[in-house]
């Protein structure tokens, strides 16, 4: 019997893209049984933009907040009311390749989750790709996007996966992992659209172009990179996700994960230095595979900690 799709919007203040999505989302080559907008106490036209859709398409469904309550909660909230089969997350401003729900619908099986790559860019023509990975232990650090997600309703709807001190797509990624599995289309099924025209953007990309900040950004996180771990490592944040990481993973077949989440929460140097060596010794499943290979992928492995928390934001 053929699987039936929700689509689940959480919306704010997004009128200038917001239509041309629901157009993608109505133009998908899988039928949509039903499409859930919820939206977060918008201060533009999106509420207006909304009802006309619900009053043109009688599978648009819409709803608006009492309060602000923030991304995460609104986008649980909106998925508790999801009905069908199968559940796929969107923003507001993204853009849907035609065969996304059919490609991932196809793919999904008996996993709980199935995610893909994405396009991102301000213009379609001058975007490009970004992949994400397969694999539990690559989770413990990497997050799919959640507007590349379909989920089982059955999963989705467990309170307990959605986790408050993390962003909702990294928690529902690690809640598959534990339980039947995440898959993954290898390919693009989405246009991520990038907008953000302000000041501090463009300074950003005068920087880049830049010999010499080029040439720093590629040393700061092995001269820096120590500290913001330790930093890091101090917030309840990080130690909420990775006790509660630790807890889960008790079993012999997450014997790496546990151990990685052990030194991850023991504040010492010896485990730190303990955790460089797994993070060499397992490059290939714990960061990019592209740069795994040869000398500057053992020093890269070894670095791993200092790399990874002098860039992400996740843990402030």
């Amino acid at each position: 019997m053929k699987k039936t799709v929700s689509v689940v919007i959480a919306t704010y203040n997004g009128e200038k893209y917001l239509k041309e999505q629901l157009d993608s989302i109505l133009s998908q080559t899988y039928p949509v049984s039903e499409i859930i907008i919820q939206d977060d106490r918008s201060t533009d036209s999106t509420p207006a933009i909304c009802h006309r859709y619900e009053a043109k398409f009688p599978i648009i469904h819409f709803y608006e907040n009492e309060n602000n309550i923030g991304f995460n909660l609104n986008f649980k909230s909106a998925a508790m009311k999801a009905s069908c089969d199968l559940v796929a997350l969107s923003d507001q401003d993204d853009i849907w390749f035609p065969n996304k729900i059919e490609e991932e619908v196809t793919q999904i099986g008996n996993y709980d989750l199935c995610f893909s790559d994405l396009t991102r860019g301000p213009e379609l023509e001058s975007a490009y790709r970004v992949s994400y990975e397969e694999g539990f232990t690559n989770h413990l650090f990497y997050c799919a996007m959640g507007h590349t997600m379909l989920l089982k309703k059955d999963f989705i709807r467990h309170n307990d996966y959605w986790q408050d001190y993390l962003n909702y797509d990294w928690s529902l990624l690690i809640h598959a992992d534990l339980e039947h599995g995440a898959t993954k289309v290898n390919k693009p099924l989405n246009w991520h659209r990038e907008h953000d025209c302000s000041v501090s953007r463009t300074i950003q990309l005068k920087k880049e172009k830049n010999k010499s900040y080029h040439e720093l950004s590629k040393i700061a996180p092995y001269l820096h990179g120590f500290k913001k771990y330790r930093e890091a490592e101090k917030t309840e944040k990080f130690q909420s996700f990775y006790q509660n990481f630790y807890n889960a993973t008790t079993s012999k077949e997450f014997k790496l994960e546990h151990k990685i989440s052990h030194l991850l929460l023991s504040e010492n140097s010896m485990a730190l230095f303990k955790l460089c060596l797994i993070c060499m010794w397992h490059r290939k499943e714990i960061g990019p595979t592209n740069k795994s290979k040869g000398i500057m992928g053992i020093i890269r492995g070894f670095f791993f900690p200092a790399i990874y928390y002098y860039h992400n934001n996740n843990f402030k």
